[in-house]
């Protein structure tokens, strides 16, 4: 009793792996060819779907003791790829061959367990059974095929097909099928005996089917009896077809130009495209994605996958540059006009003659005022420094100073008291001085200011400039 408990046990066990593969990976069996002669090789498709969280890797195999010498017609078993990797919630399609003996029995339909078993958990195991039905070794009609060696997607390829029946009687209203992944025909046909049939197909293959070799085969069928089976490869070669569409959108100081690139062929496409561009464009022009800039040409270089586009844009902006440059003018405007609108001071100083018995030199100095604040100023003044090294003299050609005060250096502090300033008025002081002559003696007086009492009552001081002379 024991025994039969942990047997019961260990079968559970086992079985909880197959339930869980049956939720998470599906397998559909498809019969490519599954009717063959005795010693030939019948082929099937198997898709595996993963719906798992992560990607897997798979292998198809016969279940044990289910080949030669095990088995009275199976001979081995193989897959187009040894491993089959399908990612996480996709599909893959794998071609399994399965070779007969030549002992199988004619007329019989034979079953074949497999297993597809992951190979990253060797606990997810899926069981499916192959059906394949064995041809009587004397085939009733001889098939024979000029097929191409290769074939272009999109394009039509016409083929001949010879029918010859062996036999001594009339095979009436076969059905001719063709089958392939790729390409499908069928035909209705009278076969006398010895006599041969040839009859021409047009084989076009899709464009969008990948590069590649993939199986053929033509059976005669009547009475749902076969009675001849033809077994061949299609190599479907690259077929490089990509349109290109140009888009251009224009509005106020903007153009954009889309370059859109769709790969209608079956392999991937590599693609250079060169753009010109004007020299003043270039300033205001961007790219997406970013292109290499050469000469005038901007350049990309891309690879477009089957089935898949590409899109280029071109972007001349001149709107923004334009904006820039009015808020920049704008604002120059607004500086000119705040630096300007204000009570101005500029000082000049003159050569007039040498006394070269003195050793001495006259100068002049004139001191400008001009009110530019577009209002009456009340108690403006005047102030200029006359520095200890120069000699002032007694004489003044417009006003003399109101007031001249020592000052802290040495020097002396002219002041002059305008009083009111009108709007856009202006005034003009002058002093003369005496200075040493001296050669490459160069000659600098300070800057002067005047100052105001503004609206709220505050003293508003504005600086002048500086003078220098060489003599």
């Amino acid at each position: 009793m024991r025994h039969f408990w942990f047997l019961f046990a260990f079968l559970a066990l086992s079985l909880v792996p197959f339930a869980a593969a049956k939720e998470d990976v599906y397998v559909v069996v498809k019969p490519v060819d599954s009717v063959i002669p005795a010693g030939g090789e019948a082929i099937f498709s198997v898709i595996l779907t993963n719906n798992q969280t992560v990607n897997d890797v798979f292998e198809i195999r016969a279940k044990e003791l289910s080949l030669y010498p095990f088995s009275d017609f199976a001979a081995d078993l193989r897959t187009s790829e040894h491993t089959i990797p399908v990612k996480r919630y996709s599909s893959e399609m794998v071609y399994v061959y399965v070779r007969t003996l030549s002992s199988a029995k004619e007329g019989k339909t034979y079953e074949l367990p497999i297993e597809v078993v992951s190979t990253l958990d060797k606990k997810l195991r899926i069981a499916e059974t192959l059906f394949l039905r064995i041809l009587p070794a004397n085939q009733l009609i001889e098939i024979t095929a000029q097929f191409p060696e290769e074939v272009k997607p999109g394009k039509k390829t016409p083929f001949a097909v010879t029918f010859i029946n062996k036999g001594n009687v009339v095979v009436a209203n076969a059905e001719v099928y063709i089958t392939s992944p790729v390409f499908s025909d069928t035909r209705i046909l009278t076969f006398k005996p010895e006599v041969d049939v040839e009859e021409t197909f047009v084989l076009e293959v899709d464009e969008y089917i990948e590069p590649g070799t993939y199986p053929f085969s033509i059976r005669v069928y009547q009475d749902n009896e076969i009675k001849g089976v033809y077994a061949a490869e299609i190599k479907v070669t690259a077929h490089e077809k990509l349109d290109e569409q140009k888009d251009v959108e224009e509005s106020f100081l903007m153009k954009t130009v889309t370059l859109t690139y769709t790969n209608t062929g079956n392999s991937p496409i590599e693609k250079t495209v060169v753009y010109e561009v004007t020299g003043l464009e270039r300033f205001f022009s961007r790219t997406e994605p970013k292109a290499q800039y050469n000469d005038g040409m901007y350049t990309w270089e891309f690879t477009v996958g089957r089935g898949k586009s590409y899109e280029l844009q071109i972007v001349a902006n001149y709107r923004t540059p334009l904006i820039i440059f009015l808020i920049l003018l704008v604002a120059g405007w607004v500086f000119w006009y705040w630096w300007n609108k204000r009570l101005h001071v500029k000082k000049k100083m003159f050569h007039i003659r040498h006394d070269a018995e003195e050793g001495m030199s006259d100068m002049k100095v004139m001191i400008h005022l001009k009110n530019k604040t577009g209002k009456i100023l009340h108690e403006v003044k005047i102030i200029d420094l006359v520095p200890s090294y120069v000699l002032l003299s007694k004489e003044y050609s417009t006003l003399k100073p109101d007031h001249i005060q020592q000052g802290s250096s040495g020097g002396l502090r002219l002041i002059w008291d305008i009083g009111t300033l009108a709007e856009k008025e202006e005034r003009i002081v002058s002093y003369k001085i005496k200075t040493k002559t001296t050669p490459a003696l160069q000659v600098t007086l300070p800057g002067c200011s005047a100052q105001y009492i503004g609206g709220k009552g505050d003293l508003i001081i504005e600086r002048g400039n500086s003078v220098k002379f060489s003599l």
